[in-house]
Parts: C-alpha cells; sequence; structure tokens
C-alpha cells in the first residue's frame, strides 16, 4: 500500500475508531490534544526498600509492528467495543468478520504459556482460552508493557464484554485486576 506500518494503522485502525491520543512517537506525545499524558514509574531499591521513580516514557524498545503504541485506556476500550462486535465500532464496519475470527483463530498446535485453563492457544497476537467450569465463555486476552506502563484487555465476544485494566508502572498487577 506504500505506507509505513504505523502510518497505516493510523489510517485504517486509529483514526476509523477515534482513538486520536493513541501514538507510537513522543512527537505524537507530545501533541496530546488533550495535553494529558500519564507519568511513567520504574521501580528502584533505596536502602533495601522499593521506590517508585518518575521516568520518561521509553520509545523504540518495541518497534511497530511488534508493540511500542500508547493508547490511553478509553481509546483501548473503543478497540475492544470494535472486537467483540464483530468489527463494527458505532455503527461502522471497521473490520470484516472474517479478519476477526482470523484474528482469534489459533495458529500454533501446542499450548502457550500466556493463558490459564487447558491448552490455551496462541493466536495473531492473541491467546484464546478455552471455557472452563470457572469461566464458562471463551476468554480472548492480551497484555503488554512498555517499562513504565502496562496493560491488559481482556475479551469474551459471547458477551460482548472486554475488561481493560492499566497502570502507570510494571508491577504485573493488571493481569489478575482484569481476571
Amino acid at each position: 500500500c506504500g505506507m509505513d506500518f504505523p502510518a497505516f494503522v493510523e489510517q485504517e485502525i486509529l483514526q476509523p475508531l477515534n482513538m486520536t491520543r493513541s501514538v507510537y512517537t513522543q512527537q505524537g506525545l507530545d501533541q496530546d490534544p488533550e495535553n494529558n499524558v500519564m507519568s511513567g514509574y520504574r521501580f528502584t531499591s533505596e536502602g533495601g526498600k522499593p521506590a517508585a521513580k518518575e521516568s520518561d516514557l521509553p520509545f523504540g524498545i518495541y518497534s511497530p509492528p511488534r508493540g511500542g503504541l500508547y493508547a490511553s485506556s478509553n481509546e483501548m476500550l473503543n478497540y475492544a467495543e470494535c472486537l467483540v462486535n464483530g468489527g463494527v465500532y458505532k455503527g461502522e464496519q471497521i473490520l470484516s468478520p472474517e479478519s476477526v475470527a482470523v484474528l482469534f483463530e489459533g495458529l500454533i498446535s501446542v499450548s502457550t504459556p500466556y493463558g490459564e485453563g487447558e491448552d490455551p492457544q496462541y493466536a495473531l497476537g492473541w491467546t484464546v482460552e478455552k471455557p472452563t467450569e470457572q469461566t464458562p465463555y471463551t476468554l480472548i486476552q492480551h497484555g503488554g508493557n512498555l517499562d513504565t506502563s502496562s496493560a491488559f484487555l481482556l475479551l469474551i465476544p459471547e458477551l460482548k464484554l472486554a475488561v481493560m485494566a492499566a497502570e502507570n508502572a510494571t508491577t504485573g498487577i493488571t493481569t489478575p485486576m482484569a481476571r
């Protein structure tokens, strides 16, 4: 299509999903229309005790398409809404239902270590967990972090439900919070 990955994502995904504050670069963050950007924290040890230190947000740790997108929690829910509604966001078909189905199709014949339950499968960046007695629905989840922030998105398409947890550190709390 003749454009780099971040430009393609912005044009084909972020703009249609009204994700105007989601960025891949420091320049994009500096131009935040609401001038409302979180402070990221890293943990260090001072005198044998953990201490949170405000830190610059790291850009370039994960280059697109592998990762590196900063997005607000509210905007991530726009993305989740699209996914649990078969590619429809605010009445507009952004992704085809077939494309959404491919996103959540297990690709590897062995279990992934990223999920819970019996035989979680890896899909295109997502972990798909089969229904269990405790949770009688298919769970689809993905988490990520950029040293000073982390997030976890849990989808239950059968219920058209999404849960998003985020923090401005990497303590590991987002996954259990969402679950």
